[in-house]
């Protein structure tokens, strides 16, 4: 009975050790940070950034089909903190495209200014996108 209780404890402290690992693994990502100005070099607050991966901007683009935006903040700077592995991003580095859209009516159309960056794993870039309004 001494033998069964003493194998117990020991396979519980074992166990106990093992599940106090390290459990959270590193985040495959970066950090880009998008500043937005008119022309006149005023921060647009407000403005919705969208992220495109592997794809180029041209006038066929639809906000609707961006993979990620965020909304600039009172300094025009739209923050993205991106992970990869929920991007479905396995390359080292990947080519993001960032886009700001206006409407006239009803009609959709790309702000002049967007662009693209190569962005690789745990980088840090920074992006100016200049609009016309």
């Amino acid at each position: 009975m001494n033998k069964l209780l003493f194998l117990s404890i020991m396979i519980l402290t074992s166990l106990g050790f093992i599940s106090c690992g390290d459990d959270d693994a590193p985040v495959l990502g970066a950090k880009v940070q998008v500043t937005v100005k008119n022309m006149a070099g005023t921060a647009q607050t407000n403005t919705t950034v969208y992220l495109y991966k592997n794809t180029e901007i041209d006038g066929s683009t639809k906000s609707t089909d961006a993979d990620k935006y965020v909304v600039t903040d009172e300094n025009g700077i739209a923050t993205f903190n991106l992970n990869f592995t929920e991007l479905n991003i396995l390359e080292f580095e990947t080519t993001l495209s960032f886009a700001v859209f206006y409407e006239v009516g009803e009609v959709e159309f790309v702000a002049p200014g967007s662009t693209s960056v190569t962005v690789k794993r745990n980088d840090e870039k920074e992006v100016d996108i200049t609009i016309p309004f």
